[in-house]
């Protein structure tokens, strides 16, 4: 199958296809921060929609663990360096949807095709609410980044040209690297994932990659007795968070094939990877949202 095939059975295959029947999970909006947190880490899940029976189709939009990251920093803004953490745990989760303005609440009808689906997370779309498609206007799944990856996985002998290019090759090295030190405190690294709208940050070592500090290590802090394990030094804060795991794999580098990027990011569900060179020096960062670009690019 040319990509020319391939673009047609995108075309014709439904978003359904990418969510294989499986169901949906959600939180009311007068849920807790705390409730969300424990739902997003028990399911494995970045972000959930979010329910509003005020709304046309009884939902307020999403909430991912950026949103909450900006929550956490704007409430405890004007602190002066102590960390509510009550007014934090206990705050609605509505309040937080889209707070961040990078999750935006997209629906799409069941029958909407993969092609246009890939378009929208090549554009920086993270996730699409799937209607049910009885007229209803209700949600019954949604469909990620991932997913649409994981599909491609399938067409793979389809993709094979661009699959066995590298990243230098298909210029996917975006040189520039947010960073954080090991020994800064784990808010400051929060605040800079706010400031700068980012859902990660490298932690560096002198110039050496050591670690990286994830918006969704907040999912374990509802469990915490209070956010001053915040306070913590970066290693010490994705330790606890992490059980322990301090092992740094969400890397590659520039010479590595595009085919084999994708089957890591499926496989361990990484939403980006550092790239490093041969001193695990961090040189720039792939995202899912450039793998689905170049994949769209390729199909033309």
């Amino acid at each position: 199958m040319q990509s020319s095939a391939l673009k047609e059975l995108l075309a014709s295959t439904p978003v359904t296809a990418l969510t294989g029947g499986r169901g949906l999970i959600d939180v009311d909006k007068d849920a807790t921060v705390s409730d969300t947190l424990k739902v997003l880490a028990d399911n494995h899940l970045l972000g959930v929609p979010v329910k509003d029976a005020d709304q046309p189709d009884g939902y307020r939009g999403f909430v991912d663990v950026l949103d909450l990251v900006t929550l956490l920093v704007e409430i405890n803004k004007d602190n002066h360096g102590s960390l509510d953490f009550e007014r934090f745990r206990t705050q609605p989760i509505g309040d937080a949807v889209d707070r961040s303005k990078k999750d935006e609440w997209v629906t799409v009808e069941p029958t909407e095709s993969l092609l246009t689906v890939l378009g929208r997370f090549s554009k920086g779309l993270h996730r699409v609410a799937v209607l049910a498609g009885d007229g209803s206007q209700k949600v019954a799944s949604v469909a990620t980044q991932t997913d649409a990856l994981r599909f491609m996985l399938q067409q793979e002998e389809s993709l094979k040209d661009v699959m066995s290019k590298s990243l230098a090759q298909l210029k996917l090295v975006k040189e520039w690297v947010l960073f954080v030190s090991k020994n800064d405190r784990a808010i400051n690294a929060y605040k800079k994932m706010h400031e700068h709208k980012v859902s990660a940050m490298a932690v560096l070592d002198d110039k050496t990659l050591v670690a990286s500090i994830l918006a969704s290590d907040l999912r374990n802090i509802a469990t915490a007795k209070g956010l001053k394990v915040l306070t913590l030094p970066n290693l010490d804060f994705i330790s606890k968070q992490r059980g322990g795991d301090l092992s740094i794999s969400a890397i590659c580098r520039p010479d590595d094939l595009l085919g084999d990027i994708i089957k890591k990011i499926v496989e361990h569900h990484y939403h980006r990877l550092w790239v490093v060179d041969h001193q695990m020096h961090p040189i720039g960062v792939v995202s899912l949202t450039d793998v689905c670009g170049v994949i769209e690019a390729h199909l033309g």
